[in-house]
């Protein structure tokens, strides 16, 4: 059932960049660091429009009165002299927010409404060079304000604790988030429940303790054309612990939801890039009224994760450094049932995005899946912790007309419980 599931994962999650593994080491001249680099950012962008693209500066904004962000329409004083002058099939570039292509116009008395479409960076872009490497501190002043507009749930925000939580329904799936911020970590808590006529019937907790991280990267786009492009993450060590209960829950057959955990984050300096951190939950189970399966674990780690483009094969690899990561079961695991039981159920956390007008360039992911089984004939009974890392990629913002591509960083698997005649399911030791 995990590969099964590890096989949605990569079906329904669109990463593009990388996760890759690091391992924590013992202590002793030869140990692994894990800490991240503290030092300053550095941000370097230099770009080159393409003759002909009409510039909104920020000393301009003041004349553009309302943007439609849903539906990229951009409504300006009438008075501005380069509003005044656009067309259709115009580039426009409106300050550090976003390029767009001009599809219409439409006049009022006062105001000049513009609807655009999308437009490819290298279309917009003759030469660009964008370096940076900086730090993502997981702190109260990073996030706590803008917290309170992240988008599609009800935010509790608590100042005074540090501390915030939200929840979403579906039919039948209650999702509760919380975070509470120290000093470069947040601890995240994610209960994920199902009711079946106000009875719980399967509930799955994850709490992710995640630190500070660097992101570096290059961007270079040459006569219009894309020929470098780079990303890496460096995650200090992050600890997970799962908690796994189903009893009688039924049929639930390609269930995946993903959620803004945290606000996309700009970096002062770097136009139209927003970086995002997002959990993702999937599950598939079969679980008959009399059947049931508990089952805990704990991973630990830290990752280098990467992706590199190709400008030859118009492709991307990813790139970075396993180095180790330690994961067993928690206490005594139980599935059993007088008919089969199949469930596996996972959530991903923390999932990094880059997102770059309004497209996702690269995305990786931890996620931590836990199943179980239990056949009567061949009796067996088992119950199997994974820990996997995805990575995917799309550049069409910068041109290449690749659609992407996405893969496993790193596959862990333990079997926690193994009892019976049981063919397969668990990996080998």
């Amino acid at each position: 059932m995990l590969h099964y599931l590890f096989f949605l994962i990569n079906k329904w999650i669109y990463l593009p960049f990388i996760l890759l593994l690091i391992i924590i080491s013992g202590c002793g001249d030869n140990a692994i660091s894990t800490a991240v680099d503290q030092s300053p950012d550095k941000v370097a962008c230099s770009i080159t429009y393409s003759s002909g693209v009409v510039e909104f500066k920020n000393s301009e904004m003041t004349d553009l009165v309302k943007i439609d962000s849903a539906n990229d329409i951009f409504y300006f004083k009438k008075t501005n002299s380069k509003a005044a002058q656009l067309k259709a099939g115009d580039i426009i570039v409106i300050n550090n927010y976003t390029i767009r292509k001009v599809t219409d116009i439409v006049d009022s008395s006062n105001i000049r409404v513009v609807n655009t479409e999308f437009v490819t960076f290298t279309e917009a872009v003759k030469d660009c060079d964008i370096n940076y490497d900086v730090l993502f501190d997981m702190s109260p002043k990073t996030y706590m304000k803008a917290l309170k507009n992240l988008k599609g749930a009800n935010i509790q925000v608590n100042p005074s604790n540090n501390d915030f939580n939200f929840q979403y329904k579906t039919t039948d799936f209650l999702y509760t988030v919380s975070g509470t911020f120290a000093k470069g970590q947040c601890t995240f808590k994610v209960i994920v429940d199902k009711r079946i006529v106000n009875t719980k019937v399967a509930s799955m907790e994850v709490t992710v303790v995640l630190k500070s991280y660097r992101a570096k990267g290059v961007v270079r786009v040459v006569d219009h054309q894309l020929v470098q492009y780079d990303q890496q993450d460096d995650l200090a060590e992050t600890e997970a612990t799962i908690n796994f209960k189903f009893a009688g829950s039924g049929d639930n057959i390609g269930i995946e939801l993903p959620l803004d955990i945290l606000p996309p984050i700009p970096v002062e300096g770097l136009p139209f890039l927003l970086f995002k951190t997002k959990l993702y939950v999937v599950m598939n189970a079969i679980c008959p009224p009399d059947g049931s399966s508990i089952i805990a674990a704990r991973v630990k780690y830290s990752a280098s994760e990467g992706l590199t483009y190709h400008k030859d094969t118009r492709d991307c690899t990813p790139t970075g450094t396993v180095k180790t990561v330690t994961y067993d079961g928690d206490g005594t695991p139980h599935t059993a049932s007088a008919s089969p039981i199949s469930v596996s159920w996972g959530i991903g956390l923390p999932r990094f995005e880059i997102e770059f007008l309004k497209t996702t360039l690269g995305s990786v992911m931890s996620a931590y899946l836990i199943g179980g089984n239990y056949t009567t004939f061949p009796a067996c009974q088992q119950a199997i912790l994974g820990f996997y890392g995805s990575y995917s990629w799309g550049l069409g913002a910068f041109g290449v007309t690749i659609v992407g591509g996405k893969g496993p960083l790193w596959k862990y698997e333990k079997c926690l419980l193994n009892v019976g005649q049981c063919n397969g399911g668990c990996p080998p030791k």
